[in-house]
Protein backbone atom coordinates (compact mmCIF):
# COMPACT_ATOMS: atom_id res chain seq x y z
CA UNK A 1 0.00 0.00 0.00
CA UNK A 2 1.01 3.54 -0.84
CA UNK A 3 2.42 5.81 2.32
CA UNK A 4 0.01 8.71 2.50
CA UNK A 5 2.42 11.92 0.98
CA UNK A 6 3.57 14.40 2.95
CA UNK A 7 1.18 17.01 0.61
CA UNK A 8 -2.38 15.59 2.11
CA UNK A 9 -0.95 14.98 5.71
CA UNK A 10 -0.09 18.22 5.61
CA UNK A 11 -3.41 19.99 3.51
CA UNK A 12 -5.31 17.22 6.38
CA UNK A 13 -3.27 18.42 9.78
CA UNK A 14 -4.55 22.38 9.02
CA UNK A 15 -7.67 21.46 8.65
CA UNK A 16 -7.52 22.56 4.78
CA UNK A 17 -10.32 19.73 3.97
CA UNK A 18 -10.33 17.64 6.76
CA UNK A 19 -13.76 16.28 8.91
CA UNK A 20 -15.75 19.43 9.27
CA UNK A 21 -15.84 22.05 11.97
CA UNK A 22 -19.58 21.60 11.52
CA UNK A 23 -18.73 18.12 13.16
CA UNK A 24 -20.40 19.49 16.32
CA UNK A 25 -21.58 23.08 17.07
CA UNK A 26 -18.57 24.02 19.05
CA UNK A 27 -16.54 22.31 16.47
CA UNK A 28 -13.38 19.43 17.14
CA UNK A 29 -12.40 19.35 20.84
CA UNK A 30 -8.40 20.23 21.15
CA UNK A 31 -7.43 16.73 22.55
CA UNK A 32 -4.25 16.61 25.97
CA UNK A 33 -1.14 15.82 24.81
CA UNK A 34 1.37 15.79 27.18
CA UNK A 35 4.96 15.45 26.44
CA UNK A 36 7.48 15.41 23.19
CA UNK A 37 6.22 13.36 20.71
CA UNK A 38 8.73 11.54 18.68
CA UNK A 39 6.64 11.47 15.29
CA UNK A 40 7.53 14.56 12.65
CA UNK A 41 5.82 17.81 12.90
CA UNK A 42 3.11 17.21 9.96
CA UNK A 43 2.82 13.49 11.36
CA UNK A 44 2.35 14.87 14.79
CA UNK A 45 -0.71 17.25 13.77
CA UNK A 46 -2.56 14.74 12.11
CA UNK A 47 -2.01 12.72 14.86
CA UNK A 48 -3.55 15.41 17.15
CA UNK A 49 -6.18 16.26 14.48
CA UNK A 50 -7.14 12.51 14.19
CA UNK A 51 -7.22 12.43 18.10
CA UNK A 52 -10.03 14.69 18.03
CA UNK A 53 -11.16 13.13 15.39
CA UNK A 54 -11.44 9.74 17.26
CA UNK A 55 -12.83 11.37 20.71
CA UNK A 56 -15.58 13.27 18.72
CA UNK A 57 -16.83 9.90 17.37
CA UNK A 58 -16.62 8.40 20.60
CA UNK A 59 -19.29 10.37 22.11
CA UNK A 60 -21.79 9.77 18.98
CA UNK A 61 -21.18 5.52 19.31
CA UNK A 62 -21.49 2.66 21.92
CA UNK A 63 -18.46 1.09 20.03
CA UNK A 64 -15.29 3.16 21.07
CA UNK A 65 -12.18 3.59 19.30
CA UNK A 66 -8.80 3.62 22.06
CA UNK A 67 -6.53 6.40 22.38
CA UNK A 68 -3.35 5.35 19.82
CA UNK A 69 0.34 6.13 21.16
CA UNK A 70 2.35 7.32 18.68
CA UNK A 71 3.78 4.39 18.37
CA UNK A 72 0.80 3.60 16.98
CA UNK A 73 0.37 6.77 15.34
CA UNK A 74 3.45 6.26 13.28
CA UNK A 75 2.56 2.46 12.08
CA UNK A 76 -0.75 3.59 11.02
CA UNK A 77 0.73 6.65 8.85
CA UNK A 78 3.33 4.16 7.69
CA UNK A 79 0.55 1.98 5.70
CA UNK A 80 0.46 -0.49 8.65
CA UNK A 81 -2.48 -2.21 10.32
CA UNK A 82 -2.54 -0.89 13.73
CA UNK A 83 -4.63 -3.94 15.66
CA UNK A 84 -5.21 -4.05 19.88
CA UNK A 85 -6.59 -6.32 21.62
CA UNK A 86 -8.20 -6.70 25.41
CA UNK A 87 -9.04 -9.46 27.03
CA UNK A 88 -11.47 -10.23 30.23
CA UNK A 89 -11.78 -13.14 31.57
CA UNK A 90 -15.59 -14.59 32.11
CA UNK A 91 -17.61 -17.39 34.48
CA UNK A 92 -16.41 -20.96 33.85
CA UNK A 93 -19.47 -23.32 32.11
CA UNK A 94 -19.12 -26.58 32.86
CA UNK A 95 -15.63 -26.26 33.99
CA UNK A 96 -14.73 -24.61 30.62
CA UNK A 97 -12.55 -21.57 30.83
CA UNK A 98 -14.54 -18.38 28.78
CA UNK A 99 -12.93 -15.41 28.32
CA UNK A 100 -14.51 -11.95 26.26
CA UNK A 101 -11.91 -10.85 23.80
CA UNK A 102 -12.49 -7.22 22.41
CA UNK A 103 -10.29 -6.33 19.40
CA UNK A 104 -9.84 -2.93 17.11
CA UNK A 105 -8.06 -2.57 13.98
CA UNK A 106 -7.61 0.89 12.12
CA UNK A 107 -6.17 1.48 8.87
CA UNK A 108 -5.78 4.55 6.19
CA UNK A 109 -6.83 4.06 2.90
CA UNK A 110 -5.69 6.32 -0.22
CA UNK A 111 -9.46 6.11 -1.45
CA UNK A 112 -12.81 8.22 -0.23
CA UNK A 113 -15.00 6.64 1.88
CA UNK A 114 -17.86 5.12 -0.46
CA UNK A 115 -15.16 2.85 -2.62
CA UNK A 116 -13.97 1.62 0.55
CA UNK A 117 -17.22 1.21 2.47
CA UNK A 118 -18.19 -1.15 -0.83
CA UNK A 119 -15.14 -2.48 -0.33
CA UNK A 120 -15.57 -3.68 3.54
CA UNK A 121 -19.40 -4.99 2.66
CA UNK A 122 -19.36 -5.72 -0.84
CA UNK A 123 -20.63 -10.21 -0.56
CA UNK A 124 -18.31 -10.90 -3.80
CA UNK A 125 -15.20 -9.51 -2.24
CA UNK A 126 -15.20 -10.73 1.42
CA UNK A 127 -12.22 -10.57 3.59
CA UNK A 128 -12.06 -14.52 4.39
CA UNK A 129 -12.90 -17.72 2.31
CA UNK A 130 -13.52 -19.11 5.68
CA UNK A 131 -16.68 -17.03 5.88
CA UNK A 132 -20.36 -18.02 4.73
CA UNK A 133 -23.04 -15.58 4.86
CA UNK A 134 -27.19 -15.97 4.49
CA UNK A 135 -29.12 -12.99 4.55
CA UNK A 136 -32.87 -13.61 5.77
CA UNK A 137 -33.90 -10.13 5.60
CA UNK A 138 -33.69 -6.39 5.20
CA UNK A 139 -35.54 -3.32 5.93
CA UNK A 140 -35.76 0.14 4.28
CA UNK A 141 -33.09 1.83 6.22
CA UNK A 142 -29.83 -0.82 5.44
CA UNK A 143 -30.36 -2.87 8.39
CA UNK A 144 -30.37 -6.64 7.97
CA UNK A 145 -30.19 -9.83 9.81
CA UNK A 146 -27.70 -12.18 8.69
CA UNK A 147 -26.84 -15.63 9.33
CA UNK A 148 -22.82 -16.30 9.49
CA UNK A 149 -20.81 -19.30 9.39
CA UNK A 150 -16.88 -19.60 9.94
CA UNK A 151 -14.68 -22.31 9.24
CA UNK A 152 -11.56 -22.22 11.66
CA UNK A 153 -8.79 -24.22 11.36
CA UNK A 154 -8.53 -27.85 13.05
CA UNK A 155 -8.88 -28.80 15.96
CA UNK A 156 -11.22 -26.16 16.55
CA UNK A 157 -14.91 -26.38 15.88
CA UNK A 158 -16.19 -23.68 13.67
CA UNK A 159 -18.62 -21.31 14.73
CA UNK A 160 -21.22 -19.71 13.72
CA UNK A 161 -24.08 -17.23 14.69
CA UNK A 162 -27.25 -14.76 13.36
CA UNK A 163 -26.68 -11.16 13.70
CA UNK A 164 -29.12 -7.82 13.91
CA UNK A 165 -27.09 -5.63 11.52
CA UNK A 166 -27.75 -1.28 10.99
CA UNK A 167 -26.23 1.17 9.83
CA UNK A 168 -25.72 4.58 12.02
CA UNK A 169 -27.39 7.13 10.88
CA UNK A 170 -27.18 9.40 13.56
CA UNK A 171 -23.45 9.04 13.43
CA UNK A 172 -23.91 9.86 9.51
CA UNK A 173 -26.11 12.79 10.14
CA UNK A 174 -23.96 14.34 13.07
CA UNK A 175 -21.17 14.29 11.10
CA UNK A 176 -22.18 15.37 7.78
CA UNK A 177 -21.97 12.34 6.00
CA UNK A 178 -17.72 12.59 7.05
CA UNK A 179 -18.39 8.70 9.48
CA UNK A 180 -20.27 6.25 8.32
CA UNK A 181 -20.88 3.35 10.82
CA UNK A 182 -22.16 -0.24 10.42
CA UNK A 183 -22.94 -2.38 13.93
CA UNK A 184 -24.07 -5.50 14.62
CA UNK A 185 -25.30 -7.56 17.74
CA UNK A 186 -26.76 -11.21 18.33
CA UNK A 187 -30.36 -11.75 17.71
CA UNK A 188 -32.37 -13.57 20.44
CA UNK A 189 -32.86 -16.74 19.58
CA UNK A 190 -30.03 -17.37 17.54
CA UNK A 191 -29.24 -21.17 18.08
CA UNK A 192 -32.47 -22.32 16.26
CA UNK A 193 -32.35 -19.86 13.99
CA UNK A 194 -29.25 -20.98 12.86
CA UNK A 195 -29.64 -24.68 13.38
CA UNK A 196 -33.56 -23.76 10.89
CA UNK A 197 -31.44 -21.94 8.12
CA UNK A 198 -28.49 -24.48 7.45
CA UNK A 199 -31.29 -27.17 7.81
CA UNK A 200 -33.89 -25.58 5.04
CA UNK A 201 -30.53 -25.34 2.73
CA UNK A 202 -30.05 -21.57 2.87
CA UNK A 203 -26.21 -22.10 3.52
CA UNK A 204 -24.38 -22.80 0.34
CA UNK A 205 -22.02 -25.48 0.91
CA UNK A 206 -23.09 -26.11 4.31
CA UNK A 207 -25.13 -29.39 6.11
CA UNK A 208 -27.15 -30.23 8.69
CA UNK A 209 -23.85 -31.54 10.37
CA UNK A 210 -21.73 -28.62 9.78
CA UNK A 211 -24.59 -26.56 12.37
CA UNK A 212 -24.69 -29.32 14.57
CA UNK A 213 -20.72 -29.34 14.72
CA UNK A 214 -20.22 -26.23 15.11
CA UNK A 215 -19.99 -23.61 18.04
CA UNK A 216 -23.19 -20.61 18.18
CA UNK A 217 -21.04 -17.67 19.75
CA UNK A 218 -22.08 -16.49 23.42
CA UNK A 219 -20.90 -12.46 22.37
CA UNK A 220 -20.80 -10.98 18.99
CA UNK A 221 -20.93 -7.23 18.59
CA UNK A 222 -19.23 -4.93 17.05
CA UNK A 223 -18.85 -2.22 14.21
CA UNK A 224 -17.46 -1.37 11.25
CA UNK A 225 -16.77 2.66 10.82
CA UNK A 226 -15.34 4.57 7.92
CA UNK A 227 -13.95 8.43 8.40
CA UNK A 228 -13.76 10.44 5.06
CA UNK A 229 -10.34 12.59 5.89
CA UNK A 230 -10.25 14.41 2.43
CA UNK A 231 -7.41 14.59 0.18
CA UNK A 232 -8.59 11.34 -1.14
CA UNK A 233 -7.91 9.43 1.93
CA UNK A 234 -10.27 7.30 4.21
CA UNK A 235 -9.62 5.94 7.13
CA UNK A 236 -11.09 2.82 8.01
CA UNK A 237 -11.79 0.89 11.99
CA UNK A 238 -12.95 -2.54 12.80
CA UNK A 239 -14.22 -2.96 16.67
CA UNK A 240 -15.26 -6.63 17.67
CA UNK A 241 -16.21 -7.82 21.08
CA UNK A 242 -16.59 -12.05 20.94
CA UNK A 243 -16.36 -14.75 23.28
CA UNK A 244 -15.30 -17.78 21.14
CA UNK A 245 -15.70 -20.69 23.84
CA UNK A 246 -14.61 -24.18 23.95
CA UNK A 247 -11.11 -25.59 24.25
CA UNK A 248 -8.94 -22.94 22.23
CA UNK A 249 -5.35 -22.50 23.17
CA UNK A 250 -5.04 -18.31 24.19
CA UNK A 251 -1.76 -18.41 21.60
CA UNK A 252 -3.99 -19.66 18.86
CA UNK A 253 -6.86 -17.11 19.49
CA UNK A 254 -4.76 -14.21 19.64
CA UNK A 255 -2.80 -15.74 16.48
CA UNK A 256 -5.62 -16.18 14.47
CA UNK A 257 -7.93 -13.43 15.75
CA UNK A 258 -4.97 -10.54 14.88
CA UNK A 259 -4.09 -12.53 11.29
CA UNK A 260 -7.70 -12.27 10.35
CA UNK A 261 -8.09 -9.04 11.05
CA UNK A 262 -5.16 -7.02 9.41
CA UNK A 263 -5.87 -9.55 6.31
CA UNK A 264 -9.25 -7.73 6.55
CA UNK A 265 -7.91 -4.57 6.37
CA UNK A 266 -5.77 -4.99 3.86
CA UNK A 267 -8.24 -6.71 1.56
CA UNK A 268 -10.51 -3.77 1.81
CA UNK A 269 -8.05 -1.34 0.85
CA UNK A 270 -6.85 -3.47 -2.14
CA UNK A 271 -10.53 -3.46 -3.30
CA UNK A 272 -11.18 -0.23 -2.83
CA UNK A 273 -10.24 1.29 -6.30
CA UNK A 274 -12.17 -1.66 -8.31
CA UNK A 275 -15.10 -0.49 -6.28
CA UNK A 276 -16.51 1.91 -9.37
CA UNK A 277 -16.04 -0.90 -12.28
CA UNK A 278 -17.39 -4.17 -9.85
CA UNK A 279 -20.25 -2.43 -7.74
CA UNK A 280 -23.61 -2.81 -9.70
CA UNK A 281 -26.78 -1.66 -7.20
CA UNK A 282 -28.95 -4.08 -10.01
CA UNK A 283 -27.15 -7.25 -8.89
CA UNK A 284 -27.15 -6.27 -4.84
CA UNK A 285 -27.44 -2.69 -3.59
CA UNK A 286 -25.13 -1.77 -0.52
CA UNK A 287 -26.33 0.66 1.58
CA UNK A 288 -24.47 3.71 2.46
CA UNK A 289 -23.67 4.36 6.45
CA UNK A 290 -27.13 7.34 6.27
CA UNK A 291 -29.13 4.53 5.55
CA UNK A 292 -29.77 5.36 1.75
CA UNK A 293 -28.62 2.87 -1.04
CA UNK A 294 -25.65 3.33 -2.67
CA UNK A 295 -25.89 4.30 -6.46
CA UNK A 296 -23.25 3.08 -9.07
CA UNK A 297 -20.20 5.11 -8.79
CA UNK A 298 -18.53 7.08 -11.33
CA UNK A 299 -14.77 6.00 -12.51
CA UNK A 300 -13.24 8.96 -11.88
CA UNK A 301 -11.73 8.46 -8.73
CA UNK A 302 -12.21 12.43 -8.08
CA UNK A 303 -15.88 11.96 -7.53
CA UNK A 304 -16.01 8.42 -6.21
CA UNK A 305 -19.00 9.54 -4.02
CA UNK A 306 -22.40 8.33 -5.23
CA UNK A 307 -24.97 11.91 -5.44
CA UNK A 308 -26.58 10.82 -2.23
CA UNK A 309 -23.72 10.36 -0.15
CA UNK A 310 -23.67 14.00 0.83
CA UNK A 311 -19.88 14.66 -0.26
Amino acid sequence: MPTPSRSPLLALALGATGLAASWSAGGLPSPAWAGDSPLPPDHLALARRLTAVLESHNRLTQFDIPALTDDQYAELFDGGVVRMMDTSDLPDVDGERRQRRQICGLHMVPARRCPVWLSALHPDYMSTDRLTQVILDTDDRGGSTCYQHIRLPWPVRDRHWVIRIEKGIEIAEATDNLVWEQTWRLVEGGPEIALDVVNRGLAPGLDAGDARGARYLPANRGAWTVFDLGEEWSLVAYRLTFVLGGWIPDALAVRFAMSELEGALRTIAENASIMPSVYDPEKFTIWGGDGRPIERLASDPATLHPPSGGG
